[in-house]
């Protein structure tokens, strides 16, 4: 089915350009010989989800091959790391209906349990480098169990989902700057990702706790959110690991701009909308999150070309979801077309002054096109793009469609042939 060269392509490919974003892999001790003989289970693992990228047609077998490997694992009890790797790698790009990735991070923590890697060692590395890769490699592993198990524990919401601690701070940069010296410098953002998680977490409790302590806490989360955010994204911070243009910085980033947004919008929510202080700083934080319209563009067109003829691909859902957005956020301003005049009782001098304003252009009127065509769809199905995709959204993360985006949830919506097609 597949030759060595062409499995040696798929393996350099996912070190390249698919492992930056999950910062699973050493490149320099996993190369193919590596994987290929220290562990089957990931190396089909690793060759599945390269397929599903760089060989699309050799992707149903592979990732056929890959989950036999891995149920045969579990069922023998197979104690390694590499199943470890295998599990979290397919659970990183799990197909859209695949709805099993809680339950497989559970299986991973009792495996590094069970492989004493579940901590951050306190002693120094040892001199020989392939001894010192492989001893960061076991903690790689658990940092990033970390980070999935966080991230679908927030997501259930589930009391049996097990509430890890996480490595201090201190223990943390040692373990990055350890791992940096010996060449992976996107194991900074791992760092990074642990920070995050911690914040999360704490963010997940503001709702058990009563005003005014929640706005204490509030305070001290928004104060870790400015120091992870000088220390890994600001360059003019001193001592800042921040590495900018590379997958992990920008995704990370990205994680930690939610965070902000969850954070605000609790406030929010505590204040019943009502405060207009909060509303301010809930708009300033999304606008970080997304800064213009522009991006959003941009986002659309490239996954309209990844997505090809495979309208349940991943680049599909997510185009569907960049172009609702774009609608609901041209159907939902209401900004007048040009700037109101000046009051009356401005001085003459300053009037004289100033510069001419130029009528102000309301950006969202460049989507007409986009309005009109997806009017003019609904009126002729009948039905949301994207409630159909919502069984794709809560793989990803239970809760979305009805809670962060509620406007996908079918109840909310409306055909779109009144003044106010969709509500927000």
């Amino acid at each position: 089915m597949l030759g060595l060269h062409e499995a040696e392509i798929l393996v350099r490919s996912f070190l390249q350009d698919l492992n930056p974003l999950i910062k699973i892999l050493d490149k320099y001790l996993h190369t193919h010989d590596f994987i290929r003989t220290s562990s089957p289970v990931l190396y089909a693992a690793v060759l599945a989800a390269s397929a599903k990228f760089f060989r699309k047609d050799l992707y149903p077998q592979l990732l056929s091959q890959a989950q036999q490997l891995v149920g045969r694992a579990m069922l023998e009890t197979v104690s390694h790391i590499g199943v470890i790797k295998a599990i979290c790698i397919l659970i990183y790009w799990k197909e859209s209906h695949d709805r099993s990735a809680w339950m497989r991070v559970g299986w991973c923590l009792r495996l590094a349990f069970q492989l004493n890697i579940n901590s951050l060692r306190t002693s120094i590395l040892p001199a020989d480098e392939l001894e010192a890769r492989i001893i960061l490699d076991r903690e790689r592993t658990w940092m990033n169990l970390l980070c999935l198990n966080s991230t679908y524990r927030l997501s259930y919401e589930f009391d049996q989902t097990p509430q890890l601690p996480t490595p201090d701070s201190s223990a943390v940069d040692r373990w990055v700057e350890e791992s940096v010296g010996l060449g992976n410098l996107e194991d900074i953002y791992l760092g990074a990702s642990i920070e995050v998680s911690k914040i999360n977490r704490l963010i997940g409790t503001l709702d058990s706790v009563p005003s005014p302590s929640s706005d204490i806490l509030r305070g001290h989360i928004n104060e870790l959110i400015r120091h992870v955010y000088q220390k890994y994204f600001d360059p003019e911070c001193q001592g800042s690991k921040a590495i900018g243009g590379t997958p992990a910085f920008n995704k990370t980033r990205m994680a930690l701009d939610a965070a902000s947004v969850h954070l605000s919008r609790t406030r929010l929510v505590e204040t019943g909308f009502t405060d207009t202080v909060a509303l301010a700083d809930y708009a300033k934080q999304v606008s970080n999150l997304v800064d213009t319209l522009e991006v959003l563009e941009v986002f659309l067109a490239v996954c309209n070309r990844c997505t090809g003829d495979r309208e349940d691909g991943a680049p599909a859902f997510i185009a569907r979801f960049y172009r609702l957005l774009l609608f609901h956020s041209a159907q939902a301003v209401s900004v007048p077309s040009t700037r109101p005049p000046s009051p009356a009782g401005a001085s003459e001098d300053a009037a004289a002054n100033s510069t001419i304003q130029q009528p102000y252009q309301n950006p969202f009127d460049e989507l007409d096109w986009l309005v009109q065509e997806e009017l003019d769809s609904r009126q002729t199905n009948g039905q949301n793009p994207l409630v159909a995709d919502n069984e794709y959204w809560e793989s990803l993360l239970p809760g979305t469609s009805t809670d962060v985006f509620n406007w996908l949830d079918p109840n909310q919506f409306s055909v779109g042939l009144d003044d106010n097609p969709l509500p927000l």
